[in-house]
């Protein structure tokens, strides 16, 4: 399913970091929703990454917006998989190599390990259920 700017999105609820539920149309005629999918809670590339969401708050609280991060563990890298799994845990998944020694043009190593943007959102859909579908 792919969403237009503006376009309404499918109702879902999901958990916040206090294990509390929020669900989306609870903001409905009170707030903008501005989502944000990222693969990695606490990782240094994504806090990094969502600075800006941070340090700009106040902006899209003039916007009357509410900022709802969904983390959905999955990490995707042309190199090894060296080291992801302490970031994703029992409940992420992997996207790339799983060795060394391949060789080949990059467009065929991308499709011949899966990393490719269909993978990497059908696994994210995998990951959050049905909510998105």
């Amino acid at each position: 399913m792919s969403l237009s700017i503006g376009q309404t999105a499918p109702d879902f609820t999901l958990k916040d970091q206090s294990q509390k539920e929020v669900k989306l149309s609870d903001f409905a005629g009170k707030k903008n929703v501005v989502l944000v999918f990222y693969p990695l809670d606490w990782s240094p590339t994504c806090t990094n990454e969502h600075a800006c969401f941070v340090n700009e708050m106040k902006q899209f609280e003039t916007l009357d917006a509410a900022v709802l991060g969904v983390s959905v563990r999955v990490a995707i890298e042309a190199g090894a998989r060296l080291g992801w799994d302490r970031w994703l845990g029992d409940r992420g998944r992997f996207i790339g190599m799983n060795s060394f020694g391949a060789s080949g043009p990059g467009d065929d190593l991308f499709v011949h390990f899966g990393i490719t943007a269909e993978n990497a959102a059908e696994t994210a859909i995998r990951l959050l259920g049905s909510k998105f579908v």
